[in-house]
This record gives structure tokens, C-alpha cells and sequence, in this order.
């Protein structure tokens, strides 16, 4: 169970304390009181009777009680003690909250020199005179409170040790001062009372009747006009106090128990129970709970475990640093880690396979990024050289063209074209490169001219009907003389290669249209090729025609 019932050795007052949340309080646990209730049926409820709050207890058949239930009682008994009350339970006071100032000091009057005797008249009449001093009476109560002051106020201020607590003129000032102070501070008369108490040094020890003594010419103390708040207020305070001192004792005890287990060089691993046995005749362990001595032992060895999970990171951290520099000396693209591991793991025992693998794939991934890098340098290399070859290829065959040296017609033999460029230095260069080739550049002149007599086409046909010729009826080699013949100088001048090149268009036309041959004659229109394997074939095959053809 988290709550535990501790009795304050100062006062003799039972506390409770819950070792969970390390909360500590005078009141008894409500939801104790509460789960106990449950568990046997009942629940409780609070109404008020002459202004004061009482709690009283109903079951669901219909049952109350102003008590708590016998089967109740006896079960948080067993849990906190058989001297539990049930005033402790509920919370209730059993001292009188008003009591007559006349009756208390004659009660008292006859023993006023004995302690006891103080000290009761002490509870009894400390706030009595209070509201002696706060009472402002009206005209006609004048006299009357005037007498009673005069009888009650005197033997209690010698009972309690105090001069007369009728305000003075310098009381007053003094009031006025601090009222003015709160009301700047923004201080309220509960906070003011509480800071009062601090400041007077009010211990977790000491009762009501001390606060009075110490605190009462204090006029922070009278700001806080009801007594009954008087004394929650200063209950509130103890229970602060309270947990204030058991905090710095604990602190204490916990500093001098890490010392202890440190001198029995207690570590990470140490298990409890062979502690404990080795602590058994230190002093210190005789003054605190096993649960206390449990919890100092199970901090002490968590915080030794982080240091040392912290010490162990940072070693692998530095093996793993270390041993990627090795791989980076030593690793290439074609290492293979099953060869090299063997000779790693005894050097760098922090490390799993696991890990080594990850730092090797680390090295490995870099070492490809680099072959991509040189790879592509010598590509962007290349391709310029390419560039070049090509610029300075094309250009050796304009000069040719423009030289005459190379006349290309639609029928320029491939053997006839290398023949030409075969020797040159341009050629040579051109074929240590990727991209176009001499033989492109062949198909490119023959695509040239073919393009070129496309466009005479038509004169030709003119030249025919001119002739009262057709192609149909016309042989090549009349079909040649005919055309250099023409008096049409566009045709007239095309050389006897591209003029059969042109007949055997027509002709093809013509076998299209008519159903003649059935099939694209030499100058039809090429389709589109699919891709570059498909147009390089198709140019192949449109030479081995041409060559059949001469």
C-alpha cells in the first residue's frame, strides 16, 4: 500500500505519507477511505449543521450513519493501527471552538502557575482574545465589552506571558503600515500570515499556542480576522513545513547512505540482497526503513548503471570512429567483408559483427560513389572528345565536297566514300569515339541527295508529257538520253547516276498507283523508323538495292 500512517515524535499528531508520490499530509487518504468504503458497500456524503460541515456514511439499502461503519473502521485499523479515531478518519476537531473567555480563566485561574494549566489556557483563550481585539462594538454594547475586557483580557495576558493586546496607538501605526505594504505586494491576509509564520520561524514541532505566543503582536496575525482560518491556515503551514523537513533530512540520510555503499564498493551489479547482508552492522542502517534503504540502493546502483552505459557508448563510438579510418585505408569496391572480419573482432570488442558490417557497407557505399564520380568525369571527358571528332569529321568533308573531291549523287558507292576519308587522320580519330559514325555520315550525304532530286520530280514528268512520253513505255537508258536532252537546264545538268535514280522513282510511282511492280520503287518515301537498331538496318538494306541496281 502507497500510504502509510507516521506519527510526528514533536508533536504526537499522526501524518500521513504516500511513498509513491512522495505527498505528505495531516489529513487521513480520502481515496483510501473511499476504496474501503466500496469494498464493503457504503458511501459518504457531507452536510452542514449550523455552519459547520459533517460527514455521515449511507449504504445502498438505505442505512446512514454518522460514524463510519464498524466493518469499515475495523478494516483501515488493520491497515493504519488500532488507535485510528474516527475523528482522524473524517477529519473533525473534538476541541470547542467557543468557549466563554470568563469560564476558560476561572477554570484555569486556580492552577495558572503549572504548565499544563498554561498551556490549556493558552488554546482556550488565545483566540478569544483575538476577537476581544478585532470586536467593534457598537454604542450601546460599549460598556458592556468594555467591562468584560476588563475582567477576562488582563489574567489571560498574564496567564500566556503577554502585555495587555487592546491596539496601542503604535499598534495601530504599525498595522496601517503593513496594510499598506500588502496592498502594494498584492499580498493576500491568508499569504501574509503564512510568510508571517516563515518568518518567525515556526517549526513542523510546534503547536498553536506557540504561534500565538511568538506571533500575536505581529498585525499580519489579525489580518486574518477568523480563527477558525487562523488554524487551517496553520495547519497548512505544519503539513509544508512538515514535507520541507523531511525533504532536507532525507537528502541528508540519502548523501550519507551513497557514501556507505560506496566504501562497501557496491557496483552496477550488486544485487540487494547480498548488500544488505554486508550493511547489516553499519549504524546508519539501524536508524532507516528497509523501504528507505531499498530505495537509496536501487538510486545508487541506476545512477552507476548510466555512467557506465555512457562510459561503454562513448568506447564503441571511438571503436567505430577508429575502425572506419581502417576500412578507409584499406577497404576497395571489390573487398569482400567475410575475409576481413575474421582479424577485426578481437581488436575492437565493443563492437558486434552487426556493427562492423554497417561501418564496412558505410565504406563500401562511399567507395561506389567515388567509382561513379571518375566514371563520370571520363564521360563528360569523352563526350567532349566526341564532340570534337565529329566537328573535325564533318568538317573534312565539306573541304572534300567543296574541292570536288567528293561529289556525292544519289548512287555514291560506300567503298567509293571510304576510299576518300579512309586515310585521313580525321577518320581515324572518329572511330575511337562513341556516337555518329563515318558510315552515318555516309547515309547522311545519300539522304541529302535524295532529298535533292525529289524536288525535280515534277520537271521530269513535264519533260515526258513534253514527249508525249510515259514512264511506263520509256526504257532507262531512253529515259537518260531524253532527260540530258531537256532544254530545261535543271534537269539537262543532274549526272546519268541520279537521272536512273529519278526513272527508277517514276517507275516506282507509276507500279504503286498502276499495280505494275507492285512494291515502293528506289525514290518512294520512306515510313518513319521504330528506333535507331531499325533505321540503321533499313539503311543497309537501301545500299544492297542500289548496289543491285547498278
Amino acid at each position: 500500500m502507497a500510504w502509510q500512517r507516521v506519527t510526528d515524535p514533536a508533536s504526537g499528531r499522526a501524518y500521513y505519507y504516500n511513498d509513491e508520490t512522495q505527498v505528505t499530509q495531516w489529513e487521513f487518504p480520502e481515496d483510501v477511505l473511499d476504496s474501503a468504503l466500496r469494498e464493503h458497500g457504503w458511501d459518504k456524503a457531507t452536510t452542514e449543521s449550523n455552519g459547520v460541515a459533517k460527514m455521515y456514511f449511507f449504504s445502498a439499502a438505505g442505512e446512514s450513519l454518522w460514524e463510519v461503519p464498524a466493518a469499515v473502521m475495523a478494516h483501515l485499523q488493520g491497515l493504519f493501527g488500532s488507535d485510528l479515531s474516527q475523528d482522524e478518519i473524517k477529519g473533525e476537531s473534538t476541541e470547542e471552538t467557543s468557549v466563554d473567555i470568563g469560564q476558560a480563566v476561572e477554570k484555569e485561574g486556580g492552577n495558572a502557575n503549572g504548565s499544563d494549566s498554561v498551556a490549556a489556557a493558552n488554546d482556550v483563550v488565545g483566540e478569544a482574545v483575538v476577537e476581544v481585539h478585532q470586536a467593534s462594538p457598537t454604542a450601546g454594547e460599549e460598556s458592556e465589552l468594555s467591562t468584560e475586557v476588563g475582567k477576562s483580557v488582563p489574567p489571560v495576558n498574564q496567564l500566556i506571558g503577554l502585555d495587555e493586546l487592546v491596539a496601542s496607538e503604535e499598534n495601530k501605526d504599525v498595522e496601517m503600515e503593513m496594510e499598506a505594504e500588502n496592498e502594494v505586494s498584492g499580498r493576500s491576509p491568508d499569504d501574509a500570515f503564512l510568510a508571517m509564520l516563515k518568518e518567525c520561524d515556526v517549526g513542523s514541532d510546534c503547536t498553536y499556542t506557540d504561534v500565538v505566543r511568538k506571533c500575536s503582536k505581529d498585525p499580519r496575525y489579525w489580518r486574518v480576522q477568523n480563527p477558525v482560518q487562523r488554524s487551517r491556515l496553520f495547519e497548512v503551514y505544519l503539513v509544508k513545513k512538515a514535507d520541507e523537513d523531511f525533504a532536507a533530512s532525507k537528502e541528508k540520510y540519502r548523501q550519507e547512505f551513497y557514501g556507505m555503499l560506496a566504501k562497501h564498493n557496491v557496483k552496477y551489479y550488486t544485487r540487494w540482497t547480498t548488500c544488505s547482508r554486508s550493511l547489516q552492522e553499519e549504524k546508519l542502517c539501524s536508524v532507516l526503513s528497509e523501504r528507505i534503504k531499498r530505495e537509496f540502493f536501487d538510486e545508487y546502483t541506476a545512477e552507476l548503471r548510466r555512467e557506465k552505459e555512457a562510459a561503454s557508448k562513448e568506447l564503441k563510438v571511438k571503436e567505430a570512429m577508429s575502425l572506419e579510418d581502417e576500412f578507409l585505408a584499406s577497404v576497395t569496391i571489390s573487398s569482400e567483408f567475410a575475409k576481413i572480419v575474421s582479424g577485426l573482432e578481437e581488436r575492437y570488442k565493443n563492437l558486434t559483427k552487426g556493427e562492423m558490417l554497417s561501418i564496412f557497407e558505410k565504406v563500401i557505399a562511399e567507395r561506389e560513389r567515388e567509382q561513379v564520380a571518375v566514371v563520370e568525369a571520363e564521360r563528360r571527358k569523352n563526350y567532349r572528345a566526341d564532340r570534337r571528332a565529329r566537328a573535325a569529321f564533318k568538317q573534312m568533308l565539306a573541304g572534300l565536297i567543296e574541292r570536288k573531291e567528293l561529289v556525292p549523287t544519289s548512287r555514291t558507292r560506300w567503298f567509293e566514300f571510304v576510299a576518300l576519308v579512309k586515310d585521313r587522320a580525321e577518320f581515324t580519330e572518329l572511330a575511337g569515339h562513341h556516337g555518329s559514325s563515318a558510315i552515318d555520315y555516309y547515309w547522311d550525304l545519300l539522304d541529302g541527295a535524295y532529298g535533292a532530286l525529289a524536288g525535280r520530280r515534277e520537271l521530269v514528268r513535264q519533260q515526258l508529257v513534253n514527249s508525249n512520253r510515259k514512264i511506263g513505255d520509256v526504257a532507262e537508258d531512253e529515259f537518260v538520253q531524253l532527260m540530258a536532252s531537256s532544254s530545261k537546264t535543271e534537269v539537262s545538268g543532274l549526272c546519268e547516276d541520279d537521272l536512273r535514280t529519278l526513272y527508277a522513282m517514276l517507275r516506282g510511282e507509276a507500279g504503286a498507283s498502276g499495280g505494275v511492280h507492285g512494291g515502293a520503287g528506289a525514290g518512294a518515301k520512306r515510313p518513319a523508323p521504330a528506333d535507331a537498331a531499325e533505321a540503321s538496318a533499313e539503311k543497309r538494306q537501301r545500299i544492297m538495292l542500289r548496289t543491285n541496281n547498278v
